[in-house]
């Protein structure tokens, strides 16, 4: 009942900045909070504020992804922040719809198109390898956690349909959720207090919150076009100098994970992607800039331990991964229509499709192989499902920039999210693409994007 009150929030609160402010502060509460009580105030708390303003609650899941490592103390159990601000949401929107229908109003109605039927597909098919999933219980955890929720994310950004100001909003608390891991690793990296890891060479590499240096630099190979946009396209100087020094920290922390499936792949393509749609004159003379300086730095390059022999297939990660796949190949030899289903490859591989020469890294969980583990986990429907839901993107995002090329925020917003995309393509080749919690929001969140404006035509 309370809800229904126009006035249960002071009217200072009905501010993007202000509310926005209440909600990280009740949030960082609720995330550090010791006490049973305190915590339940703290949602309740934030409950409210989402209910309010529904757009907190997905900046809150934009901004928690990466955190899903570090999960807060409900009583008995433990769960992510990101899933906690889901679900809030979620509850929070389909109560203010419930309101809205007892008061006679009428839901606005939302068309379905090939983006949207796409990732439906996807979770169906996700659904549907539980029935041929010799390991149940991670493949119900990994169908709930990675599949549904995101996809509910994404469904959220298609009901609460955010305005041009609220995506750029949006965007600008992921970028700013990319600064934040960022500066917690380097804050350790420098310090020596932890959120790093030893390479081979004994050089450290930069972690954060993350288990493993390549699973930060997934994270911010997809943060990074975000930011390198909004700094090319801002049209205000305070605004791009904030989205110049966010990206600058990001690209410090990335270069510190020395991850090469990123400095090879994934940022080369997200960067070309951003500069070439933002002015192919002046974006081409600056990418023949630094593969011109790419090409002087190489036999400096050359002498860093970590880059050496990286084409060398002798060499043990290059080693790795060749013999990865070729025993993911085997597998769907055996299993070419249904695959082995959700996270059932670590279970498979160790105890089955293992390479003898391989028994050093038994417990590899995906393929290395943005193909592969579609296929694996969600058969050869996952792959036709991907490949439609790229055809369709890819079109929907170029029509969307040809149309709002000259609207500077939704500019960069589409830029970003095509750069990103970009990145999960080309760093997917040799690392995950999709199946790890903060890479399935990701991925929903840049497709939602570009479906949503380009859908909106008014815009």
């Amino acid at each position: 009942m309370a809800l229904t009150v126009n006035d249960l929030l002071p009217a200072v609160l009905r501010r993007d900045s202000a509310a926005i402010a209440a909600a990280a502060a009740v949030s960082g509460a609720l995330y550090l909070s010791p006490h049973l009580i305190v915590t339940a105030v703290a949602l309740l708390t934030l409950f409210v504020l989402i209910y309010n303003r529904p757009l907190i609650g997905l900046a809150l899941v934009a901004f928690w992804a990466p955190f899903f490592l570090a999960p807060i103390e409900l009583y008995v159990w433990a769960t992510p922040m990101v899933e906690l601000s889901l679900l809030a949401t979620l509850g929070a929107v389909v109560v203010r719809g419930g309101i809205a229908w007892l008061r006679g109003g009428r839901l606005a109605p939302i068309r379905l198109n090939a983006l949207d039927w796409a990732l439906l597909a996807l979770g169906a098919l996700g659904a549907l390898s539980l029935l041929w999933s010799a390991e149940r219980g991670p493949a119900l955890r990994e169908l709930r956690v990675i599949v549904i929720e995101p996809l509910l994310f994404y469904a959220l950004l298609r009901v609460v349909r955010p305005t041009r100001r609220e995506w750029l909003l949006l965007v600008e608390v992921f970028l700013m959720a990319g600064a934040a891991v960022s500066l917690l690793g380097l804050y350790g990296y420098l310090t020596g207090t932890g959120g790093f890891a030893l390479a081979e060479q004994g050089t450290r590499r930069l972690m954060s919150v993350y288990s493993s240096p390549n699973n930060l630099a997934l994270f911010l190979g997809r943060v990074l076009p975000f930011g390198l946009a909004m700094f090319c396209f801002a049209p205000s100087g305070l605004r791009r100098l904030g989205a110049g020094a966010l990206t600058a920290i990001v690209l410090i922390a990335l270069a510190l994970t020395q991850s090469l499936g990123a400095a090879l792949l994934g940022v080369p393509a997200a960067v070309a992607c951003v500069l070439l749609l933002w002015n192919w004159r002046r974006g081409g003379a600056l990418l023949l800039g630094l593969a011109a300086l790419a090409l002087i730095a190489l036999p400096i390059a050359a002498q860093i331990p970590r880059l050496q022999g990286a084409f060398d297939l002798s060499r043990a990660s290059s080693l790795m991964r060749a013999q990865l796949w070729q025993a993911s190949l085997n597998l769907l030899a055996e299993r070419p229509l249904t695959g082995a289903g959700l996270d059932q490859f670590l279970y498979l591989y160790r105890s089955r499709y293992i390479l003898p020469s391989a028994w050093e890294e038994p417990d590899l969980s995906h393929p290395h192989n943005i193909l592969l583990d579609f296929w694996i986990r969600l058969g050869l429907g996952g792959v036709i499902a991907l490949g439609a839901l790229q055809i369709a993107f890819w079109r929907a995002g170029l029509r969307a920039w040809r149309r709002l090329r000259h609207d500077p925020p939704m500019a960069a917003c589409i830029v970003g999210a095509l750069g990103a995309m970009a990145n999960i393509l080309a760093h997917g080749l040799v690392d995950n693409s999709y199946f790890v919690i903060d890479l399935a929001y990701i991925f929903c969140f840049t497709v939602a994007i570009v479906n949503e404006v380009h859908s909106d035509r008014s815009a």
